[in-house]
């Protein structure tokens, strides 16, 4: 991998790889809802769209030069970043650069190009509420990170994106977009000097100042709690949320284990106990999302019928399992293979390796090559996930049950 720091603080990473015939670009910026203040929640979201939008004929202009190449760029808002994303021939590589840094520090804030991108993310944000999954995470992430700045969604509510004005979003980009806050990362068959060349023509217009400070969480434990939301679906989700180590924590490798321990495919933990044994859930899984100085483990569950309670204290109980020892060597070799099959498969995966290297330094954390990732993996005993997840368990839980409204009973109904 090679590395080049810009004078005005941008960070630019490649990664060869010469049997590739494309590039993946990813173009981060340091700045997502945790940077957000009062008064310009949903800033972030907002910005993504009207990067992604552009305006005029040199939009139009760009848009069919993708689609010429069957390129379609992405973006997305997180708490600590946003991105876009393309991947196009390696011949294309510096249009793609060139068109997404364009994209991220050149957005069009006019009232016109506010107005309609408000009213699409609002749309989008009402469509996202009837996704019950993500109204749960949602619910238990601003139980785990209370009193911060990642319990807030990081795409914003509607509540946020309706009360944004456009003098509030021009403060928060003004403040968010700068140089030292662009992390550029290219993966595949890529000329380092090259793009280089690209990103330094590119940037020289935004101002070099310092980049946002890393959030910093309050408190790693909170009291434990349940909340109950209703739903039209007849399916109904039960999810528990726990606090987790960090990006830079040295306990990383041992929690993607556990995780997929939990629910790494057909064989694991959370889908043997709930859907093969007990049949008290249809489908399980487990999240393990890491920030720069936050994280936080998600275990979930779909359930058609059976009793919302017994899944929510079978998914805390499996916690309990893995914590006092309850899990064999099959267990532990299985998900340690399922991590290390993921690891191998997603280096010959361009977007995949240009993302992980981004991510990296946005993180503070050291881009290991996979080599030493799997080393490390393998180096996971029982008696670390144990206590780990005794660990993660004293943090407290927050659990989060949707679902159609209960029957009343009869003494109810009188």
């Amino acid at each position: 991998m090679r590395r080049t720091r810009f004078n005005n603080g941008a960070t630019l990473l490649t990664r060869d790889m010469p049997m590739s015939s494309s590039v993946s670009i990813e173009v981060i910026l340091r700045a997502g809802s945790a940077a957000e203040t009062h008064g310009e929640y949903g800033a972030a979201h907002l910005l993504e769209h009207i990067m992604m939008r552009g305006t005029g004929s040199a939009a139009a202009s760009r848009a069919d030069a993708f689609d010429r190449m069957a390129s379609h760029p992405t973006a997305h808002t997180f708490k600590e970043h946003i991105r876009l994303a393309a991947t196009v021939p390696f011949e294309a590589s510096d249009f793609g650069v060139g068109s997404l840094l364009e994209m991220m520090s050149t957005p069009a804030t006019q009232g016109t190009v506010f107005d309609a991108e408000r009213a699409a993310v609002d749309l989008e944000l009402a469509q996202m509420s009837g996704n019950d999954i993500a109204r749960a995470v949602l619910a238990t992430e601003a139980s785990i990170f209370a009193s911060t700045a990642f319990a807030r969604p990081a795409g914003g509510t509607r509540e946020d994106i309706k009360s944004l004005d456009l003098s509030n979003l021009n403060a928060y980009r003004s403040r968010a977009l700068v140089a030292s806050n662009m992390i550029i990362a290219a993966s595949g068959r890529v000329n380092h000097s090259a793009i280089a060349d690209a990103v330094e023509m590119r940037l020289q217009g935004l101002a070099p100042r310092a980049a946002l400070p890393a959030q910093r969480e309050k408190s790693k434990t909170f009291a434990s709690k349940s909340i109950e939301m209703t739903s039209g679906s007849d399916v109904s989700t039960v999810v528990v949320g726990f606090h987790a180590p960090p990006a830079r924590s040295s306990e990383t490798d041992v929690v993607r284990v556990l995780d997929c321990l939990l629910s790494g495919g057909h064989g694991s933990h959370l889908h043997r106990t709930l859907r093969l044994q007990r049949a008290i859930a249809y489908s399980t899984d487990s999240t393990y999302s890491r920030h720069s100085n936050a994280g936080s483990l998600i275990l979930y569950a779909r359930i058609a019928h059976s009793n919302r309670e017994e899944v929510a204290e079978n998914l805390l109980q499996s916690m309990h399992d893995i914590a006092n020892g309850r899990f064999s060597d099959s267990d532990l070799d299985r998900a340690k293979h399922y991590l290390y099959s993921g690891t191998i498969v997603s280096r010959d995966d361009n977007s995949r390796v240009a993302r992980s290297i981004g991510l990296s330094e946005l993180l503070g954390t050291h881009c290991a090559h996979s080599r030493v990732t799997l080393e490390k993996v393998a180096g996971v005993s029982a008696d670390d996930l144990a206590v780990v997840a005794a660990k993660i368990l004293d943090s407290g839980h927050c659990t989060v049950v949707i679902g159609a409204p209960r029957a009343r009973s009869e003494n109810e109904r009188r």
